[in-house]
């Protein structure tokens, strides 16, 4: 039963026009309110691109003015950064017990851990060093034009020799030397075979890809 009411169709026809105009116009508004929301998200994960830099025992950091960090790295005590590198989020870079040297053009990524060992044990990264994502490096040295990958392990006194890869997930143990030019892999590192020329390319090449990441970033940080 319909009590003698009649359900009537709701058409455009019957609507008021402006009504209508009115439910279009704060349609408009509640997409722009949505369109500002999204960009203010994306705006506030590229103002958050700043790393945090402390001292240990009164020692700061000496960071080149170019270098870029991004949020959530740290860098802390005696640390110094050469022209052009890189810190990546949530990398953790603590030259508290001894110093760490970082040359130019290295990209220190996600998650990469970068320690030392008390008093004995300093970390030296030479020039135009990659470090894959969430790998460790502790009171190693590495020297220039290196890639490690993607969670490989670096122990202390180890050496890693110019144009050589240390491939991904290895356990470089103390002590070991990577000669130059060779790819080293497995838990514990073992000589695989001299590098490939298209390797060669990606280690000579990677630190200017990450030389314009980071411009990249900041890039889009001007421009929000």
């Amino acid at each position: 039963m319909n009590d003698g009411i009649v359900p009537q169709r709701c058409t455009s026809a019957s609507i008021p026009a402006s009504i209508v105009l009115f439910s279009f116009e704060v349609m408009k508004f509640a997409a722009h309110e949505l369109s500002l929301k999204s960009r203010k998200i994306s705006i506030d994960l590229v103002d958050t691109v700043m790393g945090k830099v402390m001292p240990y025992k009164g020692v700061w950091p000496e960071i080149h003015e170019s270098v870029f960090m991004t949020d959530g790295a740290f860098v802390i005590g005696d640390v110094h950064i050469g022209a052009q590198s890189s810190i990546w989020f949530n990398a953790v870079v603590r030259g508290d017990v001894c110093p760490i040297r970082i040359g130019e053009k290295c990209s220190v990524q996600d998650n990469v851990t970068l320690h030392v060992t008390h008093d004995t044990g300093p970390l030296h990264i030479g020039d135009c060093v990659t470090i894959g994502h969430g790998a460790v490096l502790h009171a190693c040295t590495v020297q220039d034009y290196v890639l490690i990958g993607m969670g490989a392990v670096l122990l202390d006194d180890c050496v890693v020799e110019p144009w050589s890869i240390v491939a991904a997930g290895s356990l470089v143990k103390q002590g070991f030397t990577v000669p130059s030019g060779m790819l080293v892999a497995g838990v514990p590192a073992r000589v695989i075979r001299p590098i490939t020329d298209a390797e060669r390319r990606n280690i000579e090449e990677s630190p200017e890809n990450y030389v314009r990441y980071s411009q990249n970033y900041r890039d889009a940080a001007e421009q929000a």
